[in-house]
């Protein structure tokens, strides 16, 4: 699909910069939409045939498999979303026990506010976030949440956001990957446990986001949902 948009920017002699703007997106969304890095949507499929003025066949392989799914009208279809990892406050691991998860994907609903934005899902280890509101993130739930390289321009960062802060040391050797609350002060970034055990502390990040205390921090990803399983007694 990625060589296809290619082939018509091309044709036309666009550069990604104008392909981008004919299809009203910003140019970092474009340029993963042409690599393959992100899939194609229902809806960016309709802004590229309406931009290069196509069928929309000439934006899709026209396999039979790689169609779009039908929707029954009122209906929002699942979709697959790869579990990346475990987040788990105060637990650094090494950098390649990352690269080495695995996890089925999950169903989950997509973002219907953010429709182009990747979403990924994580495991919650222990109670850094149990007494979060208004829902709690017990240990063993599962978050689904959009990448945050994929919104940062259209929606920044404000207090009571709930994400997913990854931080590392020696070198990104270690890291950490945690959920943590936000709150934005005048210089810096306050990352908050909300839990009921008092083991968990929040850490400061300052604005222009260097390292802290030695680590360095970001943010990966934006919680938008959260999926648990109910007791059984």
């Amino acid at each position: 699909m990625g060589t296809s948009l290619r082939q018509l920017r091309t044709a036309r002699g666009w550069t990604h910069d104008q392909a981008a703007e004919a299809m009203g997106i910003s140019r970092g969304q474009y340029i993963k939409l042409e690599r393959g890095e992100r899939g194609l949507t229902a809806r960016t499929i309709g802004l590229a045939a309406k931009a290069f003025d196509v069928a929309k066949s000439e934006i899709l392989d026209e396999k039979a498999e790689d169609q779009p799914a039908a929707v029954v009208p009122g209906e929002m279809p699942d979709s697959h979303v790869k579990v990346a990892g475990i987040v788990a406050a105060g637990v650094y691991r090494e950098a390649e026990d990352f690269g080495h998860f695995v996890h089925r994907p999950i169903s989950a609903l997509p973002d219907v506010e953010f429709p182009d934005a990747r979403q990924v899902a994580f495991i919650v280890e222990g109670d850094s976030m149990d007494a979060t509101k208004p829902i709690p993130i017990p240990n063993g739930s599962t978050l689904v949440c959009i990448d945050y390289s994929d919104v940062d321009a259209m929606l920044p960062l404000r207090s009571g956001m709930k994400v997913i802060v990854e931080r590392t040391r020696d070198g990104g050797q270690l890291r950490e990957w945690s959920c943590k609350e936000i709150e934005i002060r005048g210089d810096d970034v306050q990352f908050n446990p909300r839990s009921t055990n008092a083991k968990h502390k929040s850490f400061i990040v300052p604005r222009d986001h260097l390292a802290d205390d030695g680590k360095m921090v970001r943010v990966m990803a934006i919680v938008r949902q959260v999926i648990m399983h109910m007791p059984l007694d």
